[in-house]
């Protein structure tokens, strides 16, 4: 059931790329076909990824008797979360001129911006988590993710 939800949003994301590109095709896509192409692919990461939601909250349903996942889940959601103080701290750096990272600044405005992603995942499974020690990491990881974000568009803007 739950593999078939997938299949189901993965054939449903399909379907919405392949209309988008019919209608999007002509010599002005193909002057910018990169960019075309990376709108396809976040379209159909955003459609798989809200179609995804069912069969996810089925897996995560069904595993909620099993205390060591919620363990290792929220091991590594800690594990993610605490890259998000360091790109937080990259970014500052950088921009006054002296990068911690070195070849991996580049990196770290892509992790403010995965926080987009990441934010309301650990809400989802919070909202699932059996084990109250579970739910206090994921939405912890939540809200220094909503923060972390946040924190970063006011600085872009400003």
């Amino acid at each position: 059931m739950i593999a078939g939800g997938y299949l189901v949003a993965f054939g449903l994301a399909c379907a919405v790329v392949a209309v988008h590109v019919a209608f999007t095709s002509g010599p002005v896509a193909q002057a910018s076909s990169g960019m075309l192409a990376f709108g396809d692919g976040i379209l159909f990461l955003g459609v798989f990824g809200f179609a995804a939601i069912p069969p996810t909250g089925a897996a995560l349903y069904f595993l909620r008797p099993f205390p060591a996942v919620w363990r290792i889940a929220s091991v590594c959601v800690l594990g993610i979360t605490a890259t998000a103080p360091i790109a937080m701290a990259e970014i500052v750096a950088e921009r006054t001129g002296g990068s911690v990272l070195g070849a991996w600044s580049p990196a770290a405005p892509l992790r403010v911006l995965g926080a987009v992603l990441f934010a309301p995942a650990f809400l989802f499974f919070g909202v699932f988590a059996p084990v109250r020690f579970a739910r206090l990491v994921f939405f912890s990881a939540t809200a220094l993710e909503t923060a972390m974000f946040a924190w970063a568009v006011l600085r872009w803007l400003g």
